[in-house]
Parts: C-alpha cells; structure tokens; sequence
C-alpha cells in the first residue's frame, strides 16, 4: 500500500464508468484504504452526484455512450464553483489519442485500463496531496486577507462601530457560519450587543436594552487566562440553563465564545454560531478567532484613548471659545461666528441682526457692591441672555466687560425687537438690587439694534458699528430701553 501524504479519511472520490466492473475494481481498491467512494455510470449522473455532493477528486472514463468524459469536463471546468477539482481520465490504451484533447480541456492525469493498483493509489494520492496544500495555501491566504483587512479597518478608523461591524461581517463570510456578534459587559454580568453579521438579529439585539449576559460572565470573570469557550453539540455541553435557553431559542447547534478583555478587565466577547448542524470546532479556526480578537483589543483600546483624547480637545475648544466667567461665548468666538453667518447670509440673501448690550452704571455697581457682587450680577445678565435666544445658530457673547452682544442669523427688524423686549422683561422680574442707578433701583439693561442684509460693499463692521450706535443712542435716550436703526443699505465708497 501506497502510504499516503494526508489520510484518505479526509477525502471524497467520485468514480465515473460506464463499466460495472470497472466500479467493482475501484471499490475494491479504493474503500479498504479508507477513502469516501460515490459512483456514477454516465456523464447526466456524474454531474448531478457533483452538483449534490463537491469531490475531491473525480476518477473519470473518457468514452461513454450519450455523454463522453470529455463533455463531462467541460462542463465541469466551465463552472467557477468546480473547476478546481482535480479530474483524472480514465482510458484504455487504444483511447490515448483523445488525451491531448482532454488535458487541453483541464485534465491533470490519466489512468489506463486495466488498472495498476500501486500507480493508481500513487497517482490518486499525489493530487489529493497537491489539492490539499493548495486548499491550505488557499485558506492561509483568505486568513491573512481578513487579519489584514481588520488590521487595516483599525489603523484607517478610529470608529469603533465601523471595526466592529467589519470584523463580524468577515468572520462570518470566512468561517461560513450562522451568526457572529460582538458584545459589551456593561457592568458585572450585563451586557450590550455592539455588532452582529446577521440582519435578523439585530432587532433583538442591536439596541439599547441591556442584557443578562451572566452564563457568560461567569465562566471568564475569574480568569484572565480562560481565553474559549467551544461547543461543538449543545446537547452534550456543560452549560447552565440560561446559556443552553438563549442558544435554543436562536436555534444554535454549535457555538464558540472568545472572551475580549483590556488589560485587567473583561471588556466583552466574540459570539460565533453554527446553526445548521453540530459542528467540530478546527484548532486552525479557534487559531484565528484567537488572532482577531487579539487585533480587536488593540482596536477597542484605541477607541478608548481616541475619546479621552476628543474629549479633552473639545473641553480645550470650549475653553477656548467660552468666557470664563458668565460661560458664554467671548470675544474670540463672536468674531468668528458673526463672519461664518455674514458668508453664509450674503449667499442666501437673508437678513442678520445684531444687538448690543449693555449693563447700566454698572462701574458704580461695583464700587458700591464690590467686584464679586459684580461678577455674581454679569452672571445672571448673562443666563437671561442665553435664555432669550432659542435657534442652534443664534450666539450670546461677552463682548467686553459689563458689555454683551447677541447675534441673530434670519431675523429682521421685528424679530430682533422681539428678543430685546424679552431680555427687557426677563431683567425686570430679576430685581437685581442697584442703589445707586440714575434709572431705576434694579439692575437695567441698554441695548442697540441693527439688521443688516450682507452685501460685498458691507462688511461685519458695519454692522457691529450700526449696533454700537444705536447702544449709545438708548444710553444717551435715559438708559433702561432698547433702539433700533433702519436696515443698512450698500455703503456708499
């Protein structure tokens, strides 16, 4: 006996003769070594025992009636799904000359009849072997494609979602299995399900609700080590009720869990389901889930880090932006948004108004009341302020001292004295005592309205300039009121 390369055991042989004996011979030849063995005794049966079953290998006569080998591997050949299995002809010696055909057409080998037993096991044996290393090579290749394809998500992304989703959409499609989820310990033994490869399961899972995920918890929590959890038949498996429910209730014959922690902690885990059948879990498949969830860390831990660091940018940013003291916008982010809604406005052709404010006698509030009564009372100036605007394009900022300025995107006149009236009311009911006021015994404001429609021949300055003037007229008016100018017109050069 020819010993072989890979054992027989793992491959499947399709003999194709329109000769019973020469079936009987390869049966005879073929079983006892261990191989798996279908016949077939035409070209039809022949291509639909493959279309039902894939071989490994097809043992094919070259002259049959109705349908020859040779029609048979052409068919063959032609369809992408088959046309890598290997086809050795079968022939007599006086059939030779249609050889030359039949390897043009795809053939890697031929047998002539009647049969040697140790070439015929040799030659069978050599392309089992060939086939077999090149499934290998091809498989490590589809490997190393998802891990880099994964790798690649994590460097290019820093959206953990879109990683996520990317590794449980290749995994499944790789692995050909069922179901693949990735979840998230929320605290102790709850979770939520962050990504998963099939639509259907995402109504159930991919939400907001949180989930009693304990019959994982408890199997991984205690150990760092612990690093799988493989099923290959549910109805064999140690598993508490709980754990054998959920994998019923989704249909699950077999499963593996790979537990995904960060650092110390158990952060979550890798699902992967077979529900079709009971299936043998290969340590080249547990190697690579291994893999990839060794790359899924490094990408959760990432995520993580890029949000501090966000976080901390936009904290620098609102710092940035914000006056420190009332927690509005300062100057720097007024000069900016007015001149993003002067851009935008001149291009739609809509109005911008602008009101200036101003605390009345406000140095002499502080003399007589002190600086942190002072700071107290534009801090309370301010939230009226804040709270009279209402639009997400709307902006209240400190524009120096005891002087806001509001500024209004798509507002007219009308509109722009509507907010005044507001704010005038709003500081009225606050009562802020102010003895000494020339007005009145409360804190008052005065304001200055002016609405612009933008144009290439004005500018912000114009705007801000109409406002302040018209500031200036309410306070030289008596204070405590608001004035409004008439829309601007295009500056005469």
């Amino acid at each position: 006996m020819v010993q072989q390369s890979v054992p027989p055991q793992n491959f499947f042989i399709l003999v194709v003769d329109d000769v019973a004996l020469n079936l009987k011979i390869l049966r005879a030849i073929l079983e006892p070594i261990g191989y798996e063995v279908s016949f077939a005794t035409s070209g039809k049966q022949a291509l639909a025992r493959i279309a039902s079953a894939k071989p490994d290998i097809i043992l094919l006569d070259l002259m049959m009636p109705d349908m020859d080998g040779l029609e048979v591997c052409q068919v063959i050949k032609s369809d992408p799904e088959l046309a890598e299995i290997p086809i050795i002809f079968l022939t007599a010696s006086q059939e030779k000359e249609h050889l030359l055909q039949a390897f043009e057409l795809g053939a890697v080998d031929y047998l002539t009849k009647p049969f040697n037993k140790l070439e015929l096991l040799a030659r069978i044996n050599t392309h089992l072997t060939l086939k077999h290393y090149q499934n290998c090579l091809q498989k490590q290749a589809e490997q190393e494609r998802l891990r880099n394809k994964i790798i690649y998500s994590i460097r290019c992304s820093l959206d953990l979602n879109h990683i996520l989703q990317t590794a449980v959409s290749e995994i499944c499609y790789f692995l050909k299995v069922d179901k693949v989820t990735i979840f998230n310990f929320t605290n102790l033994c709850q979770g939520k399900f962050l990504a998963e490869s099939t639509p259907t399961m995402c109504q159930i899972f991919i939400d907001e609700n949180i989930h009693n995920l304990s019959w994982i918890y408890q199997n991984f929590h205690f150990s760092n080590s612990s690093r799988f959890q493989v099923i290959d038949n549910i109805n064999d498996a140690n598993i508490s009720p709980l754990h054998l429910d959920f994998l019923m209730s989704e249909g699950v014959k077999s499963e593996v869990i790979v537990p995904i922690y960060q650092q110390e902690y158990l952060w979550g885990g890798l699902i992967v389901h077979h529900c079709q059948n009971n299936h043998s879990w290969s340590i080249d498949e547990i190697k690579l889930l291994s893999e990839l969830v060794e790359q899924l860390e490094v990408a959760i831990q990432q995520s993580q880090l890029y949000q501090k660091l966000d976080h901390a940018y936009q904290e620098l940013q609102r710092l940035a932006h914000t006056d420190s003291l009332t927690n509005v916008a300062n100057r720097r982010q007024f000069d900016q948004h007015i001149s993003q809604e002067w851009l935008r406005l001149k291009r739609e052709q809509k109005y911008l108004s602008l009101i200036m404010c101003d605390v009345d006698y406000f140095k002499l509030y502080n003399d007589c009341y002190g600086h942190p009564s002072g700071d107290v009372c534009l801090q309370k100036v301010a939230k009226i302020l804040s709270e009279s605007i209402k639009r997400p394009a709307d902006l209240v900022a400190r524009y120096g001292g005891e002087e806001f300025a509001i500024i209004l995107p798509q507002t007219n006149t009308e509109g722009a004295i509507n907010v005044a009236q507001q704010i005038q009311q709003a500081i009225d009911d606050l009562k802020i005592p102010h003895i000494k006021s020339q007005v009145k015994q409360y804190i008052t404001l005065s304001m200055g309205i002016a609405t612009i429609m933008p144009h290439d021949n004005l500018t912000t300055d114009d705007l801000i300039a109409a406002a302040d003037k018209e500031l200036y007229t309410a306070k030289a008016n008596g204070r405590n009121q608001y004035c409004q100018g008439v829309i601007l017109g295009v500056r005469n050069n």
